[in-house]
């Protein structure tokens, strides 16, 4: 993810050619004029993130 304000000449470009683009990041850390630029903003919250743990694994008794 980025929020980097050097994207908006590419979010420009492509909506230009007739693409949608949408922005899926945090606000606090994304370039309000790549926000303005895009067709949507999707705004990620704590409440997007989550843990993943993997499974454990399991002993296996040797007999």
């Amino acid at each position: 993810m980025s929020g980097d304000a050097d994207f908006v000449d590419l979010v420009t470009h492509l909506k230009g050619e007739g693409v949608r683009v949408e922005i899926a990041a945090v606000r606090k850390t994304t370039a309000k004029i790549l926000i303005d630029e895009a067709d949507y903003f999707h705004e990620i919250t704590k409440e997007d993130w989550f843990i993943y743990k993997a499974p454990r694994k399991t002993k296996t008794k040797r007999t």
